[in-house]
């Protein structure tokens, strides 16, 4: 398959690397129709992050189809439609149960690999998604698939930050950064 891989500083490459294969019984595999770019690969190509493997498939939004699933997926089946966050949950530990499964003690950024260990992201052909049942979220019939990869990071960030500012409705609000 054909991936964006980070190569060094300010060095990205589309180049082929091997198709993603289910690793766990709880693993998906997505074809990729949409990716994101976020600010955390600007931070990694940047060099403000530090330790990426060379050759790690970038990104972290995602939205796409369902094409592989492992048999203790139970949520999510062939041809379903998903978004995901920027990271995998297990659904289960203390984090996941307090509704912060950006914490999950068994969780992995998607697009960070650091030596060896670690999962590749989403600018890709196809990705595998970890802990399926908990991680992916599906996308209602009919809502423009512009918005649903959204989802995923940039709106939840963004309703986040609102909720803790106490925005309301009819608020003006500037966001500077």
């Amino acid at each position: 398959m054909k991936a964006i891989t980070f190569r060094d500083l300010e060095a990205l490459e589309y180049e082929s690397v091997p198709d993603p294969v289910l690793l766990d019984a709880k693993d998906v595999v997505v074809r990729v129709e949409m990716a994101g770019l976020c600010g955390s690969d600007l931070h990694i190509y940047f060099g403000r992050e530090r330790g990426l493997d060379v050759g790690t498939v970038m990104g972290h939004e995602v939205l796409g189809e369902v094409v592989e699933v492992g048999p203790a997926v139970s949520s999510f089946a062939v041809g379903d439609r998903v978004v995901a966050p920027f990271t995998t949950n297990c659904g289960a530990c203390y984090y996941c149960r307090a509704g912060l499964t950006a914490r999950c003690e068994v969780g992995r950024l998607f697009g960070w690999v650091e030596g060896g260990e670690g999962l590749h992201g989403c600018q890709a052909d196809f990705v595998r998604v970890p802990h399926a049942d908990a991680t992916l979220v599906p996308v209602p019939d009919g809502l423009d698939p512009a918005v649903a990869l959204l989802s995923g990071d940039i709106l939840s960030t963004a309703s986040f930050g609102a909720d803790l500012a106490g925005v309301e409705e009819g608020d003006a609000v500037v966001v500077v950064g």
